[in-house]
């Protein structure tokens, strides 16, 4: 058993397609934006995890954003966009450098997917920068390239957007890791 955290970015095979952006909202803005823009014909991914929130005299299970106060935006062009996109109410700006938004790497919004399609038990985590890269051999994450993180009896995986430096984490349990040279 590992008992240090490694870190570093994941990646995947990146697949084809439009440009990803990421645009800041609101807290708890994520999913009326991300409506607003279905309305308006631009494609928005808000990864949700499902939570069981406990009141006295219930438990329910709630779907939450992974990634709080952030929607990603496809594009083929983002100056298509811009303005539709600054105009819905929630949305705070597009996340970039100095007034152009940066594009998010396909690989990186792919491995984002593969978690929340899959229903796994992800959860937000700190944002980590350094360590040892891991590939995941097997299930539904083959090929997925992350962070390990290691704790006494849990190896979770870290999944990382580097733009908005934000992360998610997965359980490990059950699929086989291999260290990335």
């Amino acid at each position: 058993m590992l008992n240090s955290i490694a870190t570093s970015p994941i990646s995947k095979p990146c697949s084809t397609g439009g440009e990803w952006f990421a645009i800041h909202t609101y807290a708890k803005h994520e999913k009326a934006v991300a409506a607003q823009l279905a309305q308006r014909q631009i494609s928005a991914f808000t990864p949700t995890v499902r939570e069981t929130r406990k009141w006295t005299d219930r438990k329910k299970i709630i779907e939450i954003p992974l990634f709080s106060c952030y929607v990603f935006v496809q594009a083929v062009e983002w100056r298509d966009v811009y303005r539709t996109v600054v105009t819905v109410p929630g949305v705070l700006g597009w996340v970039g450098s100095g007034r152009e938004p940066l594009a998010i790497p396909q690989c990186e919004i792919d491995a984002v997917r593969a978690i929340t399609d899959e229903r796994l038990s992800a959860s937000p985590y700190p944002f980590l920068k350094l360590g040892q890269r891991v590939r995941v051999r097997g299930g539904c994450l083959d090929g997925v390239e992350g962070i390990l993180v290691a704790r006494v009896n849990e190896n979770r995986l870290v999944v990382s957007v580097n733009l908005i430096q934000q992360s998610a984490a997965v359980s490990l349990e059950g699929y086989q890791v291999v260290p990335i040279s």
